[in-house]
């Protein structure tokens, strides 16, 4: 056990207590009332259960399958469930009763896997097939088997659900999945000193905002969720070649340990986190240059109304690429922002151009555009000098139709008077 007030001021004495046992332990597990341990206990196929208040073992240890690898517990405390390695299964373990319910069949050589914060999936990482398989808790059954990679080592799943974060070894790989439709929406290359690296193990912090992954070639990587781009690498090569493992992220976001489970340094590096959590920008408002028939396209382009974003180089581009602007046509003009330092698009409620609703998209490295189309433009010198929208055909009949009714109105009163 590692007392983790002292793991950065005084590592040398962060252990407190060492429990013994007969093999190699895996994948570990706290309970949420943080009243049991559950340790995978590679080579004696079986998972032990440990009592934090004495830090001893509660039992002799449950027969799972073959080399159990991970321990995951549900929301709830219910339910832990453990990824068999060497028998393509999952092991689900009734935490009331330390009694095994159900062996779920699953891809071959499954390792990571991660539930989901309402409790209701479990996702499994396959080593050997290259698979993530989905389980459904109510049935402990598999419900979808999704494609992702290669050598699927962890999982690691977003805050609010939405997303499934999966280290793919083989491909170098994080893989991003979408919890929603179970399709794959992004993969992150990972790479670390100048050339692809394999990733090992991954965390999301607690605000959903980063994710921390753990390389074989000892680096760590810090990815935006954001934007599901690289933004800090932190080499561990310190007093030796480092080979990182798994990953974890303290409750209050503060802390990252991380595992080093190389011949030369056998360690725990725990990583300190300078960086404080992002503040998200809830609208942007650009203002553009009205578009006006005759006239040349302006680049202008103008944050309204707050200094939390600019406007990134190249400003407004518009299309059609018309120059001038010709009556009747109907021009988008596009405006990529850049958040400031601290700020994130991450969530953002609303944006507009020239106070129209506009369309964001949500770019790699953080940034957003915003999109909106221009009615049809009108002749040159309508309305002011301002875009006047083309009358439709029907617009058209209705004015002629109140003109002649006035007109018909002005002659019956003539011959009334």
């Amino acid at each position: 056990m590692i007392d983790t007030a002292k793991a950065v001021s005084d590592p040398a004495n962060a252990v407190v207590t060492y429990i013994p046992f007969l093999g190699a332990i895996e994948g570990i597990a706290i309970t949420p009332d943080g009243a049991y341990v559950y340790a995978a206990n590679y080579e004696a196929g079986l998972v032990h259960v440990i009592d934090t208040a004495s830090n001893t073992e509660v039992g002799g240890g449950i027969t799972v399958g073959t080399h159990p690898r991970r321990v995951a517990i549900t929301p709830d405390g219910a339910y832990a469930y453990v990824t068999n390695e060497g028998s393509n299964s999952v092991s689900v373990i009734d935490t009331a009763s330390n009694a095994v319910t159900a062996t779920i069949p699953v891809g071959t050589a499954p390792d990571g896997m991660a539930i989901t914060p309402d409790g209701q999936y479990v996702y499994v990482g396959n080593q050997s097939d290259g698979t993530v398989s989905v389980i459904a808790t109510a049935t402990n059954t598999v419900v979808d088997t999704i494609a992702d990679g290669d050598n699927d080592y962890d999982v690691a799943i977003t805050p609010d659900g939405a997303y499934a974060y999966v280290a793919a070894e083989g491909s170098h790989a994080v893989i991003v999945i979408d919890t929603a439709t179970h399709a794959v929406t992004a993969t992150i290359a990972v790479s670390f000193g100048g050339s692809s690296d394999s990733p090992r193990g991954l965390a999301i912090t607690p605000d959903g905002q980063y994710v921390y992954v753990s390389t074989g070639g000892g680096g760590v990587l810090k990815i935006a969720t954001a934007s599901n781009t690289v933004v800090e690498t932190i080499d561990t090569n310190i007093g030796g070649i480092s080979l990182l493992s798994g990953v974890a992220v303290t409750p209050d976001g503060k802390y990252v340990y991380i595992g080093d489970i190389s011949v030369w340094n056998r360690r725990m590096l725990v990583i300190e986190r300078n960086d404080s959590p992002a503040t998200p920008i809830a609208s942007a408002a650009v203002s553009v240059t009205v578009p006006v028939t005759g006239n040349t396209p302006s680049g202008a382009a103008t944050p309204a109304g707050g200094s939390h974003f600019t406007v990134t180089a190249g400003g407004a581009t518009w299309a059609p690429t018309d120059d001038p602007f010709v009556v009747g046509g109907i021009y988008t003009v596009s405006v990529t922002l850049t958040p400031a330092s601290g700020y994130t698009f991450a969530g953002m409620g609303s944006a507009t151009i020239n106070g129209h609703a506009a369309t964001v998209t949500y770019n790699a490295g953080g940034t957003v555009t915003l999109t909106y189309t221009f009615p049809p433009l009108g002749p040159i010198g309508s309305g002011g000098g301002l875009a006047t929208p083309v009358p439709t055909l029907s617009e058209m009949a209705l004015a002629l139709l109140a003109l002649l009714l006035a007109a018909m109105g002005l002659a019956a009163a003539r011959r009334r008077a």
